[in-house]
């Protein structure tokens, strides 16, 4: 297996001895999570202080893990963190929450999804004072809500939730491919008709692009934005 830390820029952590598998998607490969150690760890940035304005965090996702598992997240402490996380199983469960000051900024929870061994998609949307939650191109949760949020001091981590230095939760199983957090945008407001069951859309980056992860065994490189 090749080595990410010679490969991502020096903002970039990677815990653990993340690897990559073969996937039908361009560039053909995803980066592969043990669900027990591994993630990427990226050093606090304003790219990720999403304040009042359109956001969207959106990724491909195949996990083999069970239990609550975490996609992305970033933590200042117990009262002050946001967090995608995931439970696999036939009956279910999506959750986008964050917390500010102690009290729920805002919460895009759903159950009874079917969510398999599989390739899926999700995305997370803010548009205006309209949140949006999407898996496999429908959107399942549509909520309102107004307010800037804080910016978080801690690290934004990709396949689980960075407590401290050296203390993480969450661990996400299985493989995750074209991960990207765009600041000022919200690309997907409506239903997609395009099929789910693989990885077919690759994403891309706009200016407002922060973080997009492909592994570095794709070609072109991975973008740095």
């Amino acid at each position: 297996w090749e080595d990410l830390k010679s490969v991502y820029d020096s903002n970039t952590a990677v815990i653990g001895e993340i690897q990559k598998t073969v996937t039908p998607t361009v560039p053909g490969s995803s980066i592969a999570l043990n669900g027990s150690k591994d993630y990427l760890s990226l050093a606090d940035s304003d790219d990720w202080n999403l304040g009042s304005g359109d956001f969207t965090i959106d990724t491909w996702f195949n996990p083999t893990a069970e239990g609550n598992i975490t996609l992305c997240g970033q933590y200042a402490d117990y009262n002050n963190f946001m967090e995608l996380t995931v439970s696999p199983g036939t009956d279910g469960a999506i959750s986008f929450s964050i917390k500010a000051g102690g009290a729920n900024f805002v919460a895009l929870q759903t159950r009874g999804v079917y969510i398999d061994n599989s390739w899926h998609h999700i995305a997370v949307v803010r548009s205006g004072n309209s949140w949006n939650l999407y898996f496999n191109g429908t959107n399942l949760v549509s909520k309102a809500g107004s307010g800037s949020l804080p910016d978080f001091t801690g690290p934004f981590s990709v396949g689980a939730l960075k407590l401290t230095s050296t203390v993480a939760s969450g661990f996400f199983g299985g493989s995750i491919d074209g991960f990207r957090l765009v600041k000022g945008s919200a690309l997907w407001t409506n239903d997609w008709t395009t099929s789910f069951t693989t990885p077919k859309i690759r994403q891309n980056a706009d200016a407002n692009t922060k973080i997009l992860l492909y592994p570095p065994w794709s070609t072109p490189p991975l973008p740095k934005q």
